[in-house]
């Protein structure tokens, strides 16, 4: 057979069954056209309705493009050993196509070579495969399961979007990428593993999940490409890794279950709506880098009290912090307003009236007078809280905008829950050095040493005598723990003139 043959059988609008397993496909050129031997042609049973079982020749090595578009009653094709290419569309709306058996040999599935297979619940990918295209199966919303093979290394864009059924998925640790919006409204997933191989998430990957629950990102992945949790409804908790260099836009956007997070130290922007609708959220602390805050970053943000914003800000964006009804207690480490490029209505509808601004000392003249920030300003003195019966802190006048000194205070506590501040502070003795005290902050894990000399090291063990950290330090140097796993752990101070043991948690 060649084409001229497949031309007349696509015009039988009665077949319902079809066996070619005996059939070679002869090459053939027609009025300048070439069509392939062993190639099923392009759109040779396009919307064939009532096509309901294929045999395929033995001998056939690709399914041409849009070769069973549209065939909905198809329910069986049998696929011989000898394909390697399911081309575009192959098979693309066959709803009533529930199995399929793809052979070891096959190396390609060409994009929405299965796109809307409605009733499709499994797939074998064999180990031969090593490119899955865009859209391959999405819409398969009856798909339960994927083993993806290892001779894959990206799961391309929108590859099982709207596979609404999808509850488990296997990705292998050779996939490097997860591109844009792969998993996009797959509402059925509530939980997947991701391997330490995956550097980059593409933008939406997993927006609309909204069945899952908890998400542990690679310790070595390098940036989210923006909605990456948009519409997450039932998201809880996210493991961001340190490895983090940059985030996109609306990355957090409607997880409104989401109540913490841990932004990596080495992003410099939180880009437009990322955390807006978050109505979950109780605190946050924008790393030290962070000098851009973009438009409704966190608008609406209902449950959101309190918020650090470091030192570097530059720029807030419009209604960066609208409709934030709760907040109490805002940080601002930036010791000149004016340097900070405000949009507009960036505290509309938050409590500016009642939310205490703490702010660098020395520069509440400088913040009663700026442009929004002055809409802080209490008239009525309230009295000072117990927090400033530490010896650190500094309060003028007890209104809502507060000097606060920063660097003695701040920079080892950023929790923002000073109703256990106190004991924050507890005092920890040493059986050799009495003068040492340790601060603990248990959500920044920040440990800071105080009484030290110079020149003495610290060590830090688990308790199986493993060396976690070791390193110089001086006195009132902050220590990061956050790479630690929670456990109990040993430090050793050691010097000249210090010898100092103490088990510390970490929680």
């Amino acid at each position: 057979m060649d084409d001229r043959d497949f031309s007349i059988i696509s015009g039988l609008t009665l077949l319902t069954t079809l066996d070619l397993s005996g059939v070679t496909i002869s090459a053939v050129s027609i009025y300048g056209t070439d069509y392939f031997a062993n190639e099923i042609p392009t759109n040779t049973f396009y919307n064939r309705i009532g096509l309901l079982s294929v045999s395929l020749p033995n001998s056939v090595t690709k399914i041409g493009m849009n070769a069973f578009t549209g065939c909905s009653n198809l329910a069986s094709v049998n696929i011989p050993t000898s394909l390697s290419v399911l081309g575009y569309a192959a098979f693309e709306s066959c709803e009533n196509l529930n199995n399929i058996v793809l052979p070891n040999g096959l190396t390609s599935i060409e994009d929405y070579a299965f796109y809307g297979c409605s009733k499709l619940s499994a797939i074998n990918l064999p180990a031969t495969i090593n490119t899955i295209k865009y859209r391959a199966f999405a819409n398969c919303t009856s798909l339960l399961t994927v083993v993806l093979p290892n001779s894959i290394n990206s799961i391309e864009s929108e590859l099982f979007a709207g596979c609404t059924s999808l509850d488990n998925i296997n990705i292998p640790n050779t996939v490097t990428i997860i591109n844009q919006s792969a998993f996009n409204n797959c509402t059925g997933l509530t939980n997947i593993s991701i391997p330490n191989s995956v550097l980059n998430f593409g933008p939406g990957v997993f927006a609309g999940c909204t069945s899952l629950k908890s998400l542990v990102l690679p310790n070595q992945t390098r940036g989210l490409g923006g909605s990456t949790f948009w519409g997450c409804s039932n998201l809880t908790s996210v493991t961001l890794p340190a490895s983090i260099q940059f985030m996109g836009d609306s990355e957090f956007q409607g997880c409104s279950k989401l109540q913490d997070v841990t932004l990596p130290g080495s992003i410099t922007k939180i880009g437009n709506y990322v955390f807006n609708n978050c109505s979950s959220l109780v605190s946050i602390v924008l790393p030290e880098n962070v000098s851009s805050l973009g438009e409704s970053a966190f608008t609406s943000c209902t449950n959101l009290q309190e918020i650090y914003i470091p030192s570097a800000i530059t720029s807030i964006g419009p209604g960066a912090l609208a409709s934030c009804i709760s907040l109490s207690k805002l940080w601002v480490n930036q010791s000149d307003p004016s340097k900070v490029t405000m949009g507009t209505n960036v505290f509309y509808n938050t409590p500016t009236n009642t939310c205490t601004l703490f702010i660098p000392k020395g520069t509440k003249a400088l913040y009663a007078v700026a442009d929004q920030w002055k809409d802080f300003i209490q008239i009525t003195p309230k009295p000072a809280p117990s927090i400033y019966s530490i010896r650190t802190a500094t309060n003028q006048d007890y209104d809502n905008i507060v000097e606060f000194d920063y660097v003695a205070y701040f920079n080892i506590f950023s929790s923002f829950n000073f109703n256990n501040s106190i004991s924050f502070y507890t005092y920890i003795p040493s059986n050799t050095n009495n003068q040492i005290r340790l601060h603990l902050d248990k959500v920044s894990a920040l440990l800071q040493i105080e009484g030290i000399n110079q020149n003495d090291n610290i060590t830090i063990m688990d308790m199986n005598g493993k060396i976690m950290i070791s390193k110089q330090v001086f006195s009132n140097e902050c220590i990061s723990l956050r790479q630690l796993p929670a456990s109990v752990y040993l430090l050793r101070i050691t010097g000249d003139k210090t010898n100092f043991i103490q088990k510390i948690i970490k929680e």
